[in-house]
């Protein structure tokens, strides 16, 4: 099972994206849409644990600096929900399970301080941390002996090809990680699940790009507008 997630993203905007449309012929849709709230935090955390948000207490996208509990990253941890998640449950069940990409607004690692915790029910866990909204210059975690690291994805230099930074790009970075764990899912013998968790299209995040002339939502190189005339 693999499950794709698109961040801040509405149905309007499929006729726009070419993967997007060959995924949805080749795997299940579903004609009508079912959210529990639209906010980002509220709404995964409702698609981990399959309740509603006043049962994982999780009611807004973050917990405003630690002042309050009512969101983010640390109203789902305090409400117990990483441990209910469907995740556990399936690796409970011999199931090899991988997460790549955006978790939980304010689940996140700064240099010079200390870890995230370990989420429990990942066989491999590759969050990519918030500076990917802005599309270069993050980090992500992986598991070593079930303890989490960190790797850093440094953005390559404004005078690199075009080619180099889509190769460091959040989006080609995620979605090389996906393949990595597919890869190894479809050698082995045990079923897997597999949830692939995009930043795009949200916009960025900073008053400017990574990049000079960057857009609001930074996209690939290849896939910007130039002399060719196509998107």
């Amino acid at each position: 099972m693999v499950v794709v997630m698109l961040d801040d993203f509405s149905m309007d905007l499929v006729q726009t994206m070419r993967s997007v449309q060959r995924m949805r012929r080749a795997g299940a849709s579903y004609p009508y849409a079912f959210v529990t709230d639209s906010l980002c935090c509220v709404s995964r955390s409702s698609f981990f644990t399959g309740q509603y948000p006043h049962q994982t207490g999780v009611l807004t996208n973050t917990s405003n600096r630690g002042a309050s509990m009512l969101g983010g990253w640390p109203a789902y941890d305090t409400h117990g929900n990483p441990e209910r998640a469907f995740n556990v449950r399936l690796q409970q069940a011999g199931y090899t399970t991988g997460f790549v990409g955006k978790f939980l607004n304010e689940y996140e690692w700064v240099p010079g301080q200390a870890l995230p915790p370990v989420v429990p029910g990942w066989s491999t866990f590759n969050a990519v941390f918030g500076s990917a909204y802005d599309g270069w210059d993050f980090a992500s975690t992986f598991l070593a002996d079930q303890r989490l690291q960190v790797r850093e994805h440094a953005a390559p230099p404004a005078s690199a090809s075009d080619a180099e930074k889509d190769r460091a790009y959040a989006g080609t970075v995620i979605g090389d990680l996906a393949m990595d764990f597919l890869t190894k899912g479809e050698a082995a013998d045990a079923p897997y699940f597999l949830e692939v968790s995009l930043y795009a299209p949200h916009n960025r995040t900073q008053p400017e790009g990574y990049y000079p002339g960057d857009p609001l939502f930074p996209s690939m190189f290849r896939d910007r507008a130039g002399e060719r005339g196509c998107g």
